[in-house]
């Protein structure tokens, strides 16, 4: 009946338009989801295992100044180890592959994001909190601000920095 071709073509055509919509959203996710997976991919390069060989190890170590700005600073403030400041993409890769070096197993969460993009969607503000545990049993904990700057497709870090919290 013409009715039930109506409807049939009416159905197949929502059904298209939501394959549309969701293969658009999976193809242009938003920012704050890509600077999340950025972020994420950028700590799973510091996130070391037991057994881990040096040459995996010193890697991904190396892999972790890909996600920084050539000009991108870290101001790292750890308690037993004093305040660092790092300059540069090489310094900061440097940097991680000789603690590398020191560090046994790793294991890294970042959460509670909290993204502000500018206006013009350049560039973002990133505050979250990274969980991390040394292998030792004991979780850390320490609040993290980032500034970040958008290139292509996703966003490399100009500026990260340790927040000291009261407690």
């Amino acid at each position: 009946s013409v009715v039930m071709k109506i409807l049939l073509r009416t159905a197949a055509l929502l059904i298209l338009a939501g394959a549309a919509a969701g293969l658009w959203i999976l193809l242009h996710p938003s920012p704050e989801k890509i600077i999340r997976k950025t972020l994420n991919e950028a700590a799973q390069c510091i996130a070391f295992k037991t057994g881990q060989g040096d040459l995996s190890r010193l890697a991904s170590a190396q892999k972790l100044g890909d996600f920084f700005a050539q000009d991108g600073k870290a101001i790292l403030d750890a308690p037993v180890h004093g305040k660092h400041e790092l300059e540069g993409r090489d310094e900061i890769r440097e940097a991680a592959v000789a603690a590398s070096r020191f560090i046994g197993n790793v294991r890294i969460e970042l959460v509670g994001f909290n993204i502000v993009l500018a206006k013009d969607r350049a560039s973002a503000r990133v505050e979250l909190t990274a969980r991390f545990n040394l292998g030792d049993g004991e979780l850390n904990v320490q609040e993290l601000r980032l500034q970040m700057v958008q290139t292509n497709r996703t966003g490399l870090i100009s500026r990260a920095e340790t927040v000291k919290v009261l407690r």
